[in-house]
């Protein structure tokens, strides 16, 4: 085995475990060394979710993975708790496998948001559409699955606009969800699925039940590509074709835990307009976070910058404004109270590159730079004037 690439791998792990626990054993190894690239997380979330399954009922199960490897860095043999300490404490909350309980749904995902704001700049409203529709799914394993633990990664593709979230709980599944509720009655697991995508459908008879919905609408106005998997049953939508899947045995731990895997892909280059996916629905803004009593935009850099002299934090800081301007803040006020020192090459990929990609009437319009010490002010000033420069020195040596 060369990689993990998705649920074929993991309904296989799914039988070998289930076999394993039948036959009577105490213990078994999955030997993942020889694991390399390709790795994605529609395999990984779901695998750790299993092995952890069959840990919480009584096998001893160990995973062997190459130290150095990305299952390795990515906790695909022990989930990293949601805690709010671990939370805070990771320098980069992507590419890990996060378990996380009801309590914390929430500041999980807008941690996780909050590091795919600074990783790449996203077209107008796919951020804010991906807040909602994570926190969505996030959500919907404690109301349908009846446990009380979910897992969850997120990664980014910088290589191509895209990036990946998978979501996994080890419940009763959707199809059982729908039976226990006594509402619907669908007659497969296929039928079961096609039903929670519907709008206004829950297994509880909530008319409010669109989490699932908002998602495939909002992955279809994004063009991007949805995999909804639950016991021996999965459905997969890729720029809005449908393909139903058999996964035979399915990644079923026993009778009580069918399991099931919310897997999508989205495009940070193609815009979703809000205002259609959303409509009628509640969405949660980071802008009221930073909005003032007078309806001021204020980002106080020395709270939300990652140091002030290397490129790196200065790209990520960047990015983390574009996508609070994209997001609809009309003005932003760039607050260096607190800031004593900027390097130049951070003046450069923050300001001057703002500077460079708004142009001067843009960047005067919608960025106010306040509270600088004199210093920072004539750096600021001269990453400005130096990319402003740049920008109009171009057209002129075209011409010639």
């Amino acid at each position: 085995m060369t990689k993990l690439a998705g649920h074929p791998e993991v309904v296989a792990v799914a039988v070998f475990l289930k076999q394993a626990r039948e036959r009577g054993h105490a213990a078994v190894e999955i030997d993942l060394t020889g694991v390399e690239g390709g790795t994605y997380a529609n395999a990984i979330v779901p695998l750790a979710a299993l092995v952890e399954q069959h840990k919480e009922l009584g096998l001893q199960v160990t995973v062997k993975v190459a130290t150095d490897s990305f299952l390795n860095h990515a906790r695909v043999r022990s989930p990293l708790l949601a805690t709010r300490e671990n939370l805070s404490a990771a320098t980069n909350r992507l590419s890990l496998v996060w378990a996380y309980t009801e309590d914390l749904a929430v500041h999980l995902c807008n941690s996780l948001v909050e590091d795919f704001s600074r990783q790449v700049q996203f077209s107008p409203g796919v951020l804010q559409t991906l807040n909602w529709s994570l926190y969505e799914v996030l959500d919907n394993v404690f109301q349908h699955s009846h446990v009380e633990q979910g897992f969850v990664m997120a990664s980014v593709t910088k290589q191509r606009p895209r990036l990946s979230v998978c979501v996994a709980d080890t419940g009763i599944g959707i199809h059982r969800s729908f039976i226990r509720g006594g509402v619907h009655r669908p007659r497969t697991g296929v039928d079961a699925i096609t039903l929670a995508l519907q709008e206004g459908v829950s297994s509880t008879g909530d008319k409010r039940g669109n989490g699932l919905y908002g998602l495939k609408a909002a992955v279809e106005e994004n063009r991007g590509s949805l995999r909804l998997i639950s016991g021996r049953s999965g459905l997969e939508m890729t720029d809005k074709r449908v393909t139903t899947l058999n996964l035979g045995s399915g990644i079923i731990a026993d009778d009580d835990h069918f399991g099931t895997v919310v897997d999508w892909q989205v495009r940070t280059d193609q815009a979703v307009d809000i205002s259609k996916v959303l409509a009628g629905r509640a969405v949660h803004s980071r802008l009221e976070s930073f909005e003032s009593d007078e309806g001021f935009h204020i980002i106080k850099l020395a709270e939300h910058a990652h140091g002030t002299g290397s490129r790196k934090a200065a790209t990520e800081l960047r990015n983390w404004l574009v996508n609070v301007l994209n997001e609809g803040a009309p003005v932003l006020y760039l607050d260096f109270e607190g800031v004593n020192v900027v390097s130049s090459s951070f003046a450069d990929e923050t300001i001057g590159k703002l500077a460079e990609t708004f142009g001067p009437i843009e960047f005067a319009r919608r960025i106010r730079l306040v509270h600088m010490s004199e210093t920072i002010e004539r750096l600021l000033d001269r990453a400005i004037s130096i990319r402003l420069a740049n920008l109009y020195a171009a057209p002129q040596a075209q011409k010639r």
